[in-house]
């Protein structure tokens, strides 16, 4: 097999596509990954199920997606940041309909050689998205 080096470019339309296809309900965002691939993150992993990583992530977000506001790479790796938004609604939400939060945070992802992800590591600011909900007012959503 030959292998796929990417590129800047390709870094760049990899991020907009995944950004397109990670939402609620739709695992589509998995073809972008290889099958074998091992998620570790700030609450999971390392785990090589990402049908579980997504079903965590909708038992405790609502309406979530993310946005990618950098990313550079070589051939078979790359570095993004990201700002993750949903409106939490896992244990001890004060509302029914969520708390509308933003995370940030970043991720370093490793390709194979057919240009699948095999590898992805995340890494979220600490608290704050508990900074958030312990902030939050039922009057009048976030204190401020």
């Amino acid at each position: 097999m030959t292998a796929v080096a990417m590129t800047p470019d390709d870094w760049d339309q990899w991020a907009r596509r995944f950004e397109t296809l990670y939402r609620p309900a739709d695992r589509t965002w998995f073809s972008l990954f290889s099958p074998d691939v091992v998620y570790q993150g700030p609450h999971m992993g390392p785990i090589a199920d990402l049908g579980a990583v997504h079903d965590v992530t909708e038992s405790m977000f609502a309406g979530f997606g993310w946005v990618i506001t950098s990313i550079r790479g070589g051939p078979d790796w790359a570095v993004f940041e990201y700002e993750f938004t949903g409106s939490y609604i896992g244990p001890g939400s004060p509302t029914g309909d969520g708390v509308p939060v933003t995370a940030h945070g970043v991720c370093i992802i490793d390709v194979g050689p057919d240009g699948l992800v095999t590898a992805m590591r995340e890494y979220a600011s600490p608290g704050e998205v508990e900074g958030q909900l312990a902030a939050w007012r039922p009057d009048s959503g976030p204190a401020g």
